[in-house]
């Protein structure tokens, strides 16, 4: 058998939220606060990295025999 490798990688969801604010800051601050239940966020897109610094052995393999 071949040895086996774990191979790593993140996906990304992005989203977006209109929100009412008198400023930026505000808009901001609104979006961050983890409180606000009735943000209605929309996702618009998502992309994946593979990481290829992050691969480990898992097991080695055996010859045949």
């Amino acid at each position: 058998m071949m040895p086996k490798f774990r191979l790593q990688g993140t996906i990304y969801t992005f989203m977006d939220v209109i929100v009412e604010a008198k400023d930026k800051d505000e808009a901001v601050a609104i979006g961050l606060d983890n409180r606000q239940s009735g943000l209605d966020w929309d996702e618009v897109g998502t992309d994946w990295e593979f990481h290829k610094d992050l691969v480990t052995l898992e097991s080695e393999g055996r010859g045949d025999a």
